[in-house]
């Protein structure tokens, strides 16, 4: 077997000692899981139905979720801010699509929120701030100059 082959212990003890990467990786989970679960659910008069977060956006936010964690894996061991400034641009844009996708009843009855909405909300923030905090570590890293002799 060549070394290139995919080591799953290495990568998840190289997660659990960065922990923007792990935010940015917990974040696209709990996105993704509340993709699946009820956003919001509307009642008028007889008539009830829910929605979940594919009603909503598609599976744009899924795509989303997972180019950031590519991303953001594929430069674990690497201090590149390129791909990091993708895995921030792919956080920010699933921010965007779930803070735009605000359940609302408009005028049609009563509409609930569901767990799924806060979910993912909670998880795009997440993505978001892992993604945004290590790309200025390594922005503030390449800026200061090393005092190692």
């Amino acid at each position: 077997m060549s070394d290139k082959n995919f080591d799953f212990d290495k990568t998840v003890e190289s997660i659990k000692k960065d922990r923007n990467l792990m935010l940015l990786v917990g974040g696209a989970a709990a996105l993704i899981v509340g993709l699946f679960l009820p956003w919001a659910s509307a009642s008028a008069g007889f008539i009830s139905f829910s929605v979940n977060g594919f009603d909503a956006n598609g599976a744009l936010p899924l795509i989303l979720a997972a180019l950031a964690v590519v991303a953001g894996l594929n430069l674990m061991n690497q201090k590149t801010k390129t791909m990091w400034a993708v895995a921030l641009g792919a956080s920010a844009l699933a921010l965007l699509m779930v803070l735009v996708d605000w359940p609302s009843d408009d005028g049609l009855g009563v509409v609930s929120i569901g767990v799924g909405y806060y979910l993912s909300l909670a998880g795009s923030l997440a993505m978001t701030a892992g993604s945004g905090m290590k790309f200025k570590e390594l922005q503030d890293s390449k800026s200061t100059p090393s005092n190692k002799k």
